[in-house]
């Protein structure tokens, strides 16, 4: 299961992030939504999994704090989402192909 791959869809006016550490944003509550080349470096694991590549759950990045990921490995890019809280979440999956058309799916649903 830890290494899974997320599933992100639409349900209820909320981006739902599946899997371990699954997560589910309001809609509403979405302040930045951005396709990114590069995350922060991250400085250690606070609560999650770290598998080598693999890394979900909430770790404490640089220039950030603490920031939750759904990563698959280390391949750009990254789905990069800010709440209107302040809280910084990044997805990717094991093809950059699929990060890239998952961008797209979330943001024809945002528009």
């Amino acid at each position: 299961m830890s290494s899974q791959e997320p599933s992100v869809l639409i349900e209820n006016n909320n981006v739902k992030i599946t899997g371990l550490y699954g997560e589910s944003i309001p809609i509403d509550n979405i302040e930045e939504f951005s396709l990114s080349e590069s995350i922060p470096s991250i400085i250690f694991r606070s609560n999650g999994l770290g598998l080598g590549k693999i890394k979900k759950g909430y770790f404490k990045a640089e220039g950030l704090g603490t920031v939750k990921l759904f990563l698959q490995n280390s391949k750009k890019p990254y789905i990069h989402l800010i709440d209107k809280t302040g809280n910084h979440y990044f997805i990717n999956m094991k093809e950059p192909d699929k990060t890239s058309d998952t961008y797209s799916f979330i943001r024809k649903k945002l528009n």
